[in-house]
């Protein structure tokens, strides 16, 4: 195994849109993989979301199940790591100095680490090469949209690893403007039908689990209907949640004739049922 204790991320690793871009070096190939491979990942994911419109209020939206997560072994290119940090991300960091590292804070998702050691084939101190880091965002990945963060994501910046420590950044999604579409042939949500219905609002972490609840609650007056889609915005993890609301005339009419009458009531009997539906 050949460690290469004053490398510098920034040579391996080249990752998503809002990171500084690292300098060329000779491991440009190697960047260049790693960066198709989590645009890959990236994009999958959004497409899944993107694509969710439920038709019931049992939304799921599963993680990326790959044939094999398994931690890889003496990779030809790895550095030696210590330490495994997930912070959250920072706009304001982007014009930060790399000494700022040492005022790295834990991301509130910090449980999410635990997933690196799920499978038991990883440990620290290890020596991670661009391979295994893919592994590692995977597995946090899976993990967050088990647990409903379908927004949320996992990404490498540039940085020093001569410390020995690596630095997983998280990207809260948040939620964005909450839009209900009334395709009602007479409109009946109000501004409170929202405020009822779901159990989150804008700003918040975003979790599928209360977007499923707020979709049943909707529902919970039998002529109604609810769909949902995740819009993104140009914000940073931000998310927009449409919401298409339908719901039939809430009274029923039914008029019936039959001949089972007798002679003194007569033949044919007519009937007429009208109903109302509440909640």
């Amino acid at each position: 195994m050949k460690n290469l204790p004053c490398a510098f991320l920034s040579s391996l690793l080249f990752i998503s849109s809002f990171a500084l871009a690292a300098p060329s070096s000779p491991n440009a190939n190697v960047e260049k993989q790693i960066d198709a491979q989590q645009q890959k990942q990236q994009a999958e994911q959004d497409a899944a979301i993107l694509a969710q419109q439920t038709q019931s209020a049992n939304v799921r939206l599963e993680g990326e199940k790959e044939a094999s997560l398994s931690f890889p072994q003496n990779e030809s290119q790895c550095f030696p790591i210590n330490q495994l940090v997930l912070t959250d991300y920072q706009a304001e960091a982007e014009n930060s100095s790399a000494s700022s590292l040492k005022l790295i804070q834990p991301s509130r998702f910090s449980w999410a680490l635990k997933s690196v050691y799920a499978e038991r084939d990883f440990a620290l101190p290890a020596c991670i090469g661009s391979e295994g880091i893919n592994v590692l965002l995977r597995r946090i990945q899976n993990r967050l949209i088990d647990l409903g963060y379908v927004t949320t994501r996992v990404v490498v910046e540039p940085q020093d690893l001569r410390s020995g420590m690596l630095v997983l950044t998280l990207i809260p999604g948040k939620v964005g403007r909450i839009q209900l579409q009334d395709q009602s042939a007479i409109p009946f949500a109000t501004r409170g039908t929202l405020w009822f219905a779901m159990p989150m609002a804008q700003g918040d972490i975003l979790n599928i689990r209360n977007i499923e609840q707020g979709l049943e609650n909707l529902k919970r007056v039998p002529s109604a209907d609810a769909n949902m889609e995740l819009v993104p915005t140009d914000a940073v993890g931000e998310t927009d949640v449409v919401i298409a609301y339908k719901q039939r005339l809430p009274f029923h009419l039914t008029l019936g004739l039959d001949d089972s009458g007798s002679k003194s009531t007569g033949r044919l009997q007519g009937s007429a049922t009208f109903s109302w539906i509440m909640c």
